[in-house]
This record gives C-alpha cells, sequence and structure tokens, in this order.
C-alpha cells in the first residue's frame, strides 16, 4: 500500500489510524483541519473502538459534518504581535523625540576655512589679478564680519553707496551670502575698460547657485574651467570663470565681455613681484604694514590722456586740480581707536607736497578727528600722511559724501 494514503494532501500530516470504518465520507485532519476523504485514513481494529476526538475545520461552521471544536491560539497571537508593535512604536518615537538635539547637533555642519587677519599683500587673490594694474582695491570681507563692534556694522544696511553695489552683486556672482567670502581684490587700469574681480571664498563655491543666474552660454568652458555670462544691476556685463574650488575670477566690462578678455588673466596664481610693479607693491607693503578692513593702492602719474579728458568735466576738475602732482597713494580702513582712515600720498616734489597739504587741510569733515602729517625734512620721497579718526556712524557719513 502507498504510505502517502494515509498523509493529509493538504499538510503532510500523519492522519492516526481508526478502529473502524467512519460513518462519514470525509474526516477533518487533526493538524490543518481540512476534510480528507476516509478512503485515506488507516483502519486498526486493535484501536478503541469509536472515532478519535478532532479539531473543527476552519470554516466548520459551514461543514455540519465537522466536529465543533475550536483552533486555538490564532487570534490571541495576532493580538499580541499587534501590541508588541504598538508598543515598539510608541517607545521608539519617545526616544527619536527626546533625542533629537543631541542628534542635530551631529549633523555634518557645513565647513568655513577659518578667519586669519591678514596684511593686503598677504591676499591670496592678489596672484590672479592682471598684470601693471594701475589702480587696485582690496576688500578683506572675513576679518571685516569677524569684527562684530565695528566691523559689522560699518557693512548693515543701508551702507555707503561707495560699498552698496559690490556687497549686492557678490552674492549673485558667486551664489554665496557675504559670511562664506573671505576677501575680494579689484584692479583696473587706465588704458583698459574693464575691471577685473577675483572672489577668494571660505568653502567650494557651488556653480548650480552661479547657474541660476547666468545666461545660456555657448563656450561653458575656458581653459577646462567653468565659464558663466552674467547680467548685473545696475547696467553691467560679467564673466565669472571659476578657476579653482574657492577662487572665481570676474571681468566686468560695460559692453558685451568677449574670451578675449580673459587673455591677461590667468588660471594660476603668479607671484607679486609679477603681477605689481615696484611703487604700488612697496606702497602696501611700506605704508599698508597691517591689516585693513578695506584698502586701495594706485598710482596717478600713469593717467595720461585720461587726466586730460578729466579736465574738461566741471565735477572732477578741482580733484584733479589738487592730484595733479600726486604720484602713488595707499589708502586703508582699519578697526583702530572705533575707526580710522588713513591715506599716504605720494608727490611729485617739495611744493607739490606742501599744496597738497593745504589742500588736505582745508577739508572740511564733521563728527570725526583729522590731521596731516607734515614730509619730515630731507626726506627723499614726499609722502604725505592724512588720517581721519571716528566711530562708526561717523565714518559711514564720510564713505556717504558722494551721495550728497
Amino acid at each position: 500500500m502507498n504510505p502517502d494514503v494515509h498523509v493529509c494532501p493538504f499538510c503532510n500530516g500523519l492522519l492516526p489510524g481508526l478502529s473502524a470504518q467512519p460513518s462519514a465520507e470525509k474526516l477533518p485532519c487533526p493538524r490543518c483541519g481540512e476534510l480528507i476523504p476516509a478512503s485515506r485514513w488507516r483502519i486498526d481494529t486493535a484501536i478503541a473502538s469509536g472515532e478519535p476526538t478532532l479539531p473543527t475545520p476552519t470554516g466548520g461552521a459551514d461543514r455540519p459534518d465537522a466536529m465543533q471544536q475550536i483552533v486555538p491560539g490564532i487570534r490571541k497571537t495576532a493580538l499580541i504581535v499587534l501590541g508588541i508593535m504598538l508598543a515598539m512604536a510608541v517607545v521608539g518615537l519617545s526616544y527619536a523625540l527626546w533625542t533629537t538635539k543631541l542628534r542635530r547637533s551631529r549633523d555634518p555642519k557645513l565647513t568655513l576655512d577659518p578667519i586669519t587677519f591678514r596684511k593686503p599683500l598677504e591676499l591670496e587673490g592678489l596672484g590672479y589679478l592682471p598684470k601693471d594694474a594701475d589702480i587696485i582695491v582690496g576688500l578683506q570681507i572675513a576679518e571685516w564680519l569677524a569684527d562684530k563692534k565695528v566691523g559689522k556694522p560699518l557693512l548693515d544696511e543701508p551702507r555707503p553707496a561707495v560699498l552698496d553695489w559690490v556687497m549686492k552683486q557678490l552674492p549673485r556672482v558667486t551664489g554665496m551670502p557675504l559670511e562664506e567670502l573671505d576677501h575680494v581684490v579689484l584692479a583696473a587700469s587706465f588704458d583698459t575698460p574693464q575691471v577685473v574681480m577675483v572672489v577668494k571664498t571660505r568653502r567650494p563655491i557651488a556653480l548650480e547657485k552661479i547657474a541660476e543666474h547666468a545666461k545660456p552660454s555657448n563656450t561653458p568652458l575656458h581653459q577646462d574651467k567653468p565659464l558663466y555670462e552674467i547680467s548685473l544691476n545696475p547696467p553691467a556685463e560679467a564673466l565669472a570663470w571659476c578657476v579653482e574650488a574657492k577662487t572665481l575670477l570676474v571681468v566686468l566690462r560695460l559692453d558685451a565681455p568677449k574670451l578675449e578678455h580673459l587673455n591677461a588673466l590667468s588660471a594660476m596664481p603668479r607671484s607679486i613681484e609679477e603681477i605689481m610693479d615696484a611703487p604700488l607693491r612697496d606702497a602696501l607693503k611700506e605704508r599698508l604694514p597691517k591689516f585693513q578692513f578695506l584698502w586701495a593702492a594706485g598710482r596717478l602719474d600713469r593717467l595720461g590722456l585720461l587726466k586730460d579728458l578729466l579736465q574738461m568735466a566741471a565735477v572732477a576738475k578741482p580733484y584733479l586740480e589738487a592730484t595733479k602732482d600726486l604720484k602713488v597713494f595707499a589708502i586703508g580702513l582699519e578697526p583702530l581707536d572705533g575707526l580710522t582712515l588713513t591715506g599716504h600720498f605720494l608727490m611729485t616734489d617739495a611744493k607739490a607736497a606742501a599744496k597738497f597739504k593745504s589742500f588736505l587741510e582745508g577739508m572740511k569733515i564733521e563728527r570725526v578727528q583729522q590731521k596731516v602729517a607734515a614730509v619730515p625734512p630731507g626726506e627723499k620721497d614726499q609722502w604725505l600722511t592724512w588720517q581721519v579718526r571716528g566711530d562708526v556712524a561717523a565714518i559711514r557719513e564720510l564713505l556717504n559724501q558722494q551721495k550728497k
């Protein structure tokens, strides 16, 4: 006889022997409760008479021939499992809420380069400027904003007009807030109608943020470095060239910028000696030897025809008359006794120095202390020093004089 005949076809459980032929055509399996044909059950007359007590199959209410016995444990087990799941959910949620502050403290934070207080000549951005610039301006933004006493209040809005345009354009050009910038240097030459701006940042530049303000360009790369065209407001056009993760070179022009306008720039930094001629380099080294928020240095002895053209402008004529014998200047703003603006001016000779000294002494500026240091007798170089000192409000008013 096939041994499988005494096995439940549904659960493969062994069917117990019966003492006599059952009266029903089908009997429920004692393991799974399914109805099994009587022919599959083994008859053993040695077993006590009567049919075995068997559990009621699933759906026994619909099967009047099945024995009515409840299958134990299924509903109770489901309730226990559900209770455990609910308890674990409550505990997990409570733990998550309780540890929120701790977990937030461990979140990865935006890492910015540390702030260091540097002299003007120590700024890395200078190495990316074009050679032989006539005017160079530096804004040491990271140090500036780090000074909560006088530095940051000077940049609070409404800013002085001389600073406002640059500070508004920097986030647009870089796609970064001012707090993530390190320093900015600008350079211009009298024979080239453009300004070059070098922006050094405290974290890698997010190029997708620049692309949000950029115009579609047929030349997305220059020397395998990302290049963008950006329109600024007031009207100006710019080429932004990302030469390194934290370095952006920007060419600003009133007309449409072209790739050829980048020819004077290098994707690799050059030495200060290669960038600046000796008069400018010496002015920054000797006249601005300490940290500055804002500084500028330039050569006016190379104005040439531009000086003659400016003489025709009524507004510029008095200033050009006073500065016509000015060769080199270096001006810096530093957090000294409030804020101190110091200007150093190299004149052509002693007569020109005396005349310019009288011009500076004649300037009347309210709410500040000012003095002009005379050129020491016997000095070969005719350097004059002009110093203006005051609180934040007074210096803001001084820088805002061009609005009046």
